[in-house]
């Protein structure tokens, strides 16, 4: 008895992290998320280090309840340890040879994956899994408060002040006005839907579908016992509230998906379909819709002026791309965090978008594993089998006491809010009072709806939802998920192995192997923790440097407080060789420049920094460092005359067109510096071919070049053809 109230304590606590990483604001590049020298403030949120600590939390929990479950003598399943290690073993061996950095992007599948994988044990009594189910779907009200907020307040603020700052915002982030990459980026700013605190709207979409479908089950299965008001009600806010946040997002996947769950919540509520079918759904459909994308481009002239085909569309340039990384490195694939890069040298003719994830569960850890990945996409399925089967096999429901229901909920709810609150403390102060209003009511209802899921989730009706959201949640993974840079990857997979339901014969011994399994994971985690513990501290100290030059609206203060800020990120480079911190210390260089001034002489040296800072990154393979090589050349051939400079130009160019041979602009960029380098073969060459890969660009009319660089390239064509 008390082994299994350890085990229960730690499926609880893995229910309230996954909850909990996805109600706090995380910051993907510390410090410079905004410019410190702009607003003079400090951006707020939690650092990747901080979000890192959460899943060291999260695994040691399963640590803790895998040791229970040893000394109590319960086995483990082999295949699931087996499916749960093999791509972290392959992982690291190929990518911790390669600087930690790879390795780090990969934590929140290792974190994800282990919550599956141990839930799926702990919550082999109905009693453990009713308890966890209900603290994982608690969140659905602060969600839904965030998102009302974003869409009434928030998103109309933040393009009011872009349009007042449109010049500034777009340098600061290195776009220059009226570029293609400038007007991208003001149409997803301006026209944004709600994201909860999520990358995108898709993702909260998706996530608000499935919880719709869930909580509209729980409204039925009330209705149907007889509960009491006070519990059909609060469950009802529950589903309206997802409901009406799927709207606001105004993502089409997620409105689809959702379409799709309620239409089978209701056939299988009224067999209409077979109960014995839902394994089966559980599995095809997700095929299905990762197949979607391929299907939509083998069809002959699509039409891209209807919204949905042409998301489809792209979705299907995304796969296509990640089937040539995967071409390109079968065994070991691109690499975690190398994704982009590796994509942008496969990408086809005529896709619009630099991404950095195949938004595909499925193709995401192929691309960037390699076959090794095979052995999570085999554990997905392996338990959205188990979950189906739930229907078709119900299993017995256990006793659970009256003090796990309301206990359970409320500490586990009161944990979740406590994790949540670390990551709101830095916000507090730049919030609106009705923000720290809807914050507070917002984290306060988890308890309550914990406590109400708990009630509810028991018969029939409750665990069609939890089948049918579980089957809406693998939909939404394999057509629009960026699985490394998301925090429901985490609460996605712990949905799906506390769904499962396996039954687990053997001995203990069996259970210490998947102990060792959880450690290995802890130290990984710990590892890639304390490298990026460095990283954000060296930004830190970056930007608090630049914070403290903000008062003088010198610009040589200003340039000297970029300069010595940018310092202190190679120094930090030297020691963990990551290249993204020599991208941000090459950005600030070239800011310094700009402030200097042409007549300068610090400007030259800012700019030879520069350009080292982008050559030291891409020669760990970042496609950005030759764009900031180049801008960098830029700007030293127009203040020296330099032979040596135009050299380089040329050949960082070629390198652009090799590493990103599909892009107009790299094209672009290979015949200017021609041009200024007498290379006119070359230039008319370039001109030709970026024009051409500019026509191909129809799916998205925003991502074509201005007329101005069209009618430059033509004019450059003519003259050359004359001569």
């Amino acid at each position: 008895m008390k082994a299994q109230c350890v085990t229960r304590t730690a499926a609880l606590v893995i229910a309230a992290i996954a909850v909990a990483r996805c109600l706090v604001t995380v910051l993907s590049e510390v410090w410079f998320d905004v410019d410190p020298l702009l607003d003079s403030t400090a951006p707020v949120g939690l650092s990747p280090s901080m979000l890192i600590l959460f899943d060291m939390a999260l695994v040691a929990a399963a640590l803790v309840g895998f040791v229970a479950r040893a000394m109590e003598g319960k086995g483990a399943s082999l295949w699931i340890s087996g499916l749960w290690v093999l791509p972290i073993i392959f992982g690291v061996m190929i990518w911790m040879t390669r600087g930690a950095h790879h390795a780090q992007v990969i934590m929140p599948w290792v974190a994800g994956v282990t919550a599956a994988a141990a839930l799926v044990h702990f919550c082999c009594d109905a009693g453990t899994r009713r308890l966890v189910l209900a603290v994982l779907v608690s969140g659905v009200v602060a969600l839904g408060f965030q998102a009302y907020v974003q869409w009434a307040w928030t998103i109309p603020e933040t393009a009011a002040w872009f349009d007042a700052h449109r010049d500034e915002a777009l340098a600061l982030i290195g776009l220059e006005p009226g570029s293609i990459a400038a007007a991208v980026y003001e149409r997803r700013l301006v026209e944004g839907g709600a994201t909860g605190w999520f990358t995108s709207a898709n993702l909260l979409g998706g996530m608000m579908a499935a919880l719709t479908v869930l909580w509209s089950a729980l409204v039925l299965d009330a209705a149907r016992r007889k509960s009491s008001a006070w519990v059909g009600g609060v469950a009802c806010v529950g589903a309206m509230l997802a409901a009406a946040v799927v709207g606001i997002t105004e993502s089409l996947t997620a409105l689809l998906v959702l379409i799709i769950g309620l239409l089978l919540l209701v056939l299988y509520a009224r067999r209409l379909m077979s109960l014995s079918s839902a394994k089966w759904l559980a599995i095809g459909l997700p095929i299905l819709a990762a197949a979607a994308p391929i299907l939509v481009l083998w069809t002959a002239s699509p039409d891209t002026s209807i919204s949905g085909v042409r998301s489809l569309v792209i979705r299907g340039q995304y796969v296509e791309g990640a089937a040539g990384v995967v071409a390109d490195a079968p065994l070991q694939g691109s690499g975690p965090g190398r994704f982009q890069d590796a994509w942008l040298g496969a990408r086809p003719v005529g896709a619009p978008e630099e991404i950095v994830s195949s938004h595909s569960m499925l193709f995401d850890w192929v691309a960037q594993l390699g076959v090794s990945a095979f052995g999570w996409v085999i554990l997905v399925g392996l338990l959205a089998w188990c979950v189906g089967r739930r229907l078709e096999h119900p299993v017995s429901e256990s006793t659970l006491s009256p003090m796990w229901t309301v206990a359970g909920s409320v500490i586990t709810g009161f944990v979740v809010i406590a994790l949540a609150s670390v990551g709101i403390i830095g916000e507090w102060p730049h919030l609106h009072e009705t923000e720290r209003l809807v914050r507070i009511f917002g984290l306060l209802s988890v308890p309550v709806m914990a406590l109400t899921a708990a009630v509810c989730l028991r018969g029939e009706l409750a665990r069609i939802g939890v089948v049918v959201a579980v089957v809406v949640l693998l939909l939404q993974a394999q057509v629009d998920m960026a699985v490394w840079q998301s925090a429901t990857v985490v609460w996605t997979l712990a949905v799906v192995g506390a769904s499962a339901s396996i039954s687990v014969r053997g001995r203990g011994r069996t259970t210490w192997l998947a102990c060792a399994i959880a450690l290995f994971c802890l130290v990984l985690i710990g590892r890639a923790w304390m490298h990026q513990s460095d990283i954000d501290e060296a930004r830190k100290h970056a930007a608090m440097m630049l914070i403290a030059a903000s008062g003088d609206a010198a610009g040589d203060s200003n340039s000297l407080a970029r300069s010595q800020a940018a310092q202190r990120l190679l120094d930090s480079w030297e020691t963990t060789r990551d290249p993204r911190l020599a991208l941000v210390a090459g950005n600030q260089y070239l800011l310094a420049a700009w402030e200097a001034g042409p007549e300068d002489s610090a400007a030259i040296s800012s700019l030879s920094a520069a350009r080292m800072s982008g050559e030291w990154a891409s020669q760990d393979g970042a496609v950005e460092g030759l764009w900031l090589q180049l801008r960098a050349l830029d700007g030293l051939s127009s203040l020296r005359e330099d032979p040596k400079d135009q050299e380089r130009a040329m050949s960082v160019s070629a390198e652009l067109t090799k590493a990103d041979p599909t892009n107009p602009m790299a094209w672009v960029m290979r015949a200017r510096v021609a041009a200024v380098s007498g290379h006119h073969e070359i230039e008319t060459s370039a001109w030709q071919r970026a024009l051409r890969l500019d026509d191909a660009q129809v799916i998205d009319p925003l991502q074509r070049m201005p007329i101005e660089i069209r009618k430059e390239g033509e004019a450059a064509i003519n003259a050359h053809e004359h001569d």
